[in-house]
């Protein structure tokens, strides 16, 4: 190995450089290779979760990640990042698609409870010249314009 680096790739290991303070001196093979230690296990998982939401956000097929334009972005951007592997990101994509359709029902539960708001303060409006409106009046009217205030 020591053999290789030096002839293919011009390495040279500390006893073979000689120090001469006219000439460069060639970086030791150690300090070109930067060791990284792994994330634990609850940022591994996170890192991996957003993962599995980005894909699901922006709608991606999911070996994206075994592409070689994002292994090399992640290299570049947390070398201690280890990609997942197929079993990991189908696992991963089912919780962020779960939690991506809890939010969608969220969000369509509060534009529910505006429009359901709006109804009722028009029906208020409506009837404000005449005298105040009794339950069963009120529930008459939601239930002709089918008002659902359950959901």
């Amino acid at each position: 190995m020591k053999q290789h680096l030096q002839t293919k790739h011009g390495i040279l290991s500390p006893d073979d450089l000689q120090l001469n303070s006219n000439e460069e001196i060639q970086i030791h093979i150690d300090k070109m290779i930067r060791k990284v230690t792994p994330y634990c296990v609850p940022k591994q998982v996170e890192l991996k979760q957003v993962t599995a939401e980005w894909l699901v956000t922006d709608s991606l097929p999911f070996n994206v990640v075994h592409r070689k334009g994002y292994k090399k972005m992640i290299q570049r951007f947390d070398p201690a990042f280890i990609l997942p592997n197929n079993k990991g990101i189908k696992k991963d994509l089912t919780i962020a698609y779960q939690k991506s359709i809890l939010a969608l029902k969220n969000g369509i539960q509060y534009t529910t409870l505006l429009v359901i708001n709006s109804s009722i303060e028009a029906l208020k409006f409506e009837f404000a010249d005449s005298s105040t409106l009794t339950l069963e009046e009120l529930n008459k009217i939601i239930n002709e314009n089918k008002i659902n205030i359950n959901e």
